[in-house]
């Protein structure tokens, strides 16, 4: 677990995981101080994504990639509200 959680560099965690991991670029789009934000339009759902990260996780530049698994990825509509069936990314 190790290893998928704190990959050496996007080359190495390109190689490892099954299925291939993706990666999604993203940007940094505001700092909190104990966490950042990251912001990044999806063309597969037509949407935006916007992630919460724990800024000492992330390094202080303002371009990013992301990887995420399907399970941990959910989708609210404008209102902000949980949308059911839960639409998982491939």
């Amino acid at each position: 677990m190790e290893l998928y959680r704190n990959t050496a560099n996007l080359f190495v965690a390109g190689f490892i995981g099954s299925p291939k991991m993706n990666f999604i670029p993203c940007e940094v789009v505001e700092w909190l101080g104990n966490e950042s934000l990251l912001y990044t339009e999806l063309d597969q759902l037509d949407e935006c994504l916007v992630v919460r990260l724990d800024s000492l996780n992330a390094s202080k530049t303002k371009e990013v990639h992301l990887w995420f698994e399907g399970k941990d990825c959910y989708v609210f509509d404008e209102k902000g509200i949980n949308c059911s069936p839960r639409r998982e990314l491939e």
